[in-house]
């Protein structure tokens, strides 16, 4: 029945897409001359996208997660090979909902567009296209310099609950296939999820492979890299919850089964209340006997 239920699951994955929460930044600007969306362009500066001096060196990405969403911080450090400064405009992609973005570099808010971005999968060669919502930016990076940038936001978390099952399973994910738009590594990538020790019982059998620990009440998972280069379209962290034991006793039971032990329950009752009169009545006659 679990098989099953894990099964059933990823053909959920595969016709959501499996795309929650944000992305790896990528590097763009926002083309829209006949109402389309954007895509990857040449950065505002000297460069072409393929020898772009700009791209994303280092990503640090936590996220505290709950039943239904996620609060993430992420911070991207942007390096500059060249000598000159160049403007780069930034394409954050997400799925699904979004919100509360927040963005800020050196201090200082960044204000920030929406738009739409055609993503293509990575695996497999696919080539299967999927329209992301996003935000996108402008930095400048100064020449042989770096420039980190900050970006918090509330994301999504899946949730796959069905009555097959004890076990509820929730999943979050980030895509990272994302980074190959910069033509170059990344050089460190950093991935840290919290999540509450209540609402984990164990891993769940979709996801990447997470380092986990439990560190007072929080469970946290972890994943790092070092010249890094995505060849999947995603990171997921899959987990389950044991439903708790009320839910659970009546969570596998109808309607009908309910009302029908409700009726068992009546019945007993009264034949207890009739036997207890019975008694009562037969004590009263060998009373009066005596």
């Amino acid at each position: 029945m679990r098989l099953f239920v894990i099964l059933l699951l990823g053909l959920v994955l595969l016709a959501a897409g499996a795309l929650s929460a944000s992305a790896n930044p990528i590097p763009g600007e926002l083309i829209d001359e006949n109402g389309g969306g954007a895509s990857p362009s040449p950065a505002e500066g000297p460069s072409t996208m393929g020898n772009l001096s700009v791209y994303l060196s280092e990503e640090t990405i936590r996220a505290t997660l709950g039943l239904s969403s996620a609060d993430v911080e992420a911070g991207y450090l942007f390096r500059n090979t060249a000598g000159e400064d160049v403007s780069v405009g930034i394409i954050l992609p997400f799925w699904d909902d979004f919100s509360e973005v927040e963005i800020e570099a050196g201090g200082n808010e960044i204000h920030y567009s929406r738009t739409t971005f055609m993503y293509t999968s990575q695996e497999h060669n696919s080539g299967d296209v999927e329209f992301l919502e996003g935000v996108s930016f402008t930095i400048v990076v100064p020449g042989m310099s770096r420039v980190a940038v900050n970006v918090s936001y509330t994301g999504k978390v899946n949730v796959y609950d069905t009555d097959l099952n004890n076990e509820i399973l929730y999943w979050f994910s980030y895509l990272v296939g994302s980074a190959v738009y910069w033509n170059h590594s990344i050089d460190h990538a950093y991935f840290e999820y919290r999540l509450p020790g209540k609402y984990y019982s164990r891993m769940g059998d979709i996801g990447s492979d997470w380092e986990v620990e439990k560190k007072g009440s929080m469970m946290v998972f972890t994943i790092e890299h070092r010249n890094w280069t995505p060849t999947k379209d995603l990171i997921t962290l899959g987990w389950e919850r044991d439903r708790p034991f009320l839910d659970r006793m009546f969570f596998n039971f109808t309607l009908g089964q309910i009302l029908l032990a409700a009726l068992a329950l009546i019945i007993v009752v009264l034949l207890a209340v009739l036997s207890i009169r019975f008694v009562r009545k037969k004590r009263k006659r060998s009373d009066k006997v005596k």
